[in-house]
């Protein structure tokens, strides 16, 4: 089968399609990746050696921005319609070039969940999409609140209805032009329209690190982080790290990935306040 994944981000938005796409190859399918970089990164040659054909669409942006930089709101929704002003919606035409040509290439696609303009080519060339979460805060479950907590369902769901429509209307407005310069009705629920897929939705993140009303949800496939195929060699100790890995209760591993370089030592100081 021929498969197109695309994604756009940071290392922790383009690493786990890149698993994905190399597991696919494996199995004998042929594979290609869209992706774009937001610090300026290039996977050509790791997406080659697994085997799949890689497509690098660019962001106008320098490496080592500081995303941290864009706001001072406290509002996820702040925050994340920032960060898609900033970063996607000035690329949403060069994004939405390499969406169509992979759906015209492609049996299926796979899509990071903030990616609008490959749902968008997929719709408008008639192929399936896969839809890929990377994190749970935009995965609606009827059994949770967005802001944690279950508040009980009626609660939980005006909630939901609520963000749902806000987000709808405030978020990739480029995107929703398009749609509609293409003759496709605007989105009425971003939440059931674009981070979730009639198809197949993968959540690729720990069962044991999400809420149980999540994994719950019948149309998820809780999936777990992907591995890196053929990038698991053995790992060779050294015998202090071997001793404390054996003594005492086994470790935590914390890390905001590739977020942690924008402030190192606020990102320290909060996880060590979170671990004690």
């Amino acid at each position: 089968m021929r498969i197109g994944l695309q994604t756009w981000g940071t290392d922790g938005d383009i690493l786990p399609f890149l698993s994905l796409a190399g597991t696919l190859a494996e199995r004998g399918h042929v594979v290609t990746i869209a992706y774009t970089s937001l610090d300026g990164k290039d996977h050509d040659a790791l997406a080659t050696r697994m085997g799949v054909r890689p497509v690098r669409v660019p962001a106008p942006i320098h490496p080592g921005a500081d995303l941290f930089a864009l706001t001072t709101s406290h509002s996820p929704l702040r925050q994340l319609r920032v960060l898609l002003e900033r970063y996607h919606d000035p690329i949403t035409d060069a994004l939405f070039q390499a969406s169509t040509a992979l759906c015209a290439e492609s049996d299926l696609v796979v899509g990071h969940v903030l990616c609008p303009t490959l749902t968008i080519a997929a719709e408008k060339a008639g192929i399936p999409r896969v839809a890929l979460v990377l994190f749970p805060q935009g995965i609606r479950a009827d059994g949770i609140s967005p802001l944690g907590g279950d508040l009980g369902r009626w609660a939980n769901s005006l909630m939901w209805s609520v963000g749902d429509a806000l987000m709808t209307r405030r978020l990739f407005r480029p995107a929703q032009r398009l749609r509609e310069g293409l003759g496709l009705r605007p989105w009425k629920s971003l939440l059931k329209e674009q981070f979730r897929s009639p198809v197949l939705n993968l959540v690729a993140a720990s069962r044991t690190l999400l809420p149980g009303a999540i994994v719950a949800e019948p149309d998820l496939t809780v999936c777990g982080a992907f591995p890196m195929p053929g990038r698991n060699p053995a790992w060779a100790l050294t015998p202090r790290e071997q001793a404390f890995l054996d003594t005492g209760p086994p470790p935590v591993f914390l890390t905001f990935g590739s977020c942690t370089a924008f402030d190192p030592e606020g990102a320290f100081t909060l996880l060590t306040e979170a671990a004690r």
